[in-house]
């Protein structure tokens, strides 16, 4: 028998989309969201996730944003647009060569 991520003992992974079936203890909202994951069109949004957020949450731990440095939601807010404005002023040289451009270069 395998121990498969779940936690479950099984001899095979559990079936695809077994992970959005309601589960005992389940808020209304978590029910609700395991209901819109269950479809094809959720699942298909939810596969760029790896390549859009997830991209930019593992820069930050690599840059030293592993935790807040500042307690308060005020100042969390701060380091956060810190950051959120690095990141983006570190990305203009490579947006700017790409082939798609938002607006066209001044001359």
């Amino acid at each position: 028998m395998t121990m498969w991520k779940d936690g479950k003992d099984g001899d095979g992974p559990p079936a695809p989309g077994s992970e959005f079936e309601p589960k005992p203890g389940d808020s209304d909202a978590v029910a609700q969201w395991r209901a819109r994951m269950a479809t094809d069109a959720a699942r298909e949004i939810y596969k760029d996730r790896a390549a859009t957020a997830e991209c930019v949450n593992a820069q930050a731990r690599n840059r030293g944003l592993l935790r807040m440095p500042v307690r308060g939601l005020a100042k969390v807010r701060c380091v956060v647009r810190l950051y959120a404005l690095a990141h983006n002023l570190m990305r203009m040289p490579s947006r700017r060569n790409s082939s798609v451009r938002a607006l066209p270069r001044p001359r």
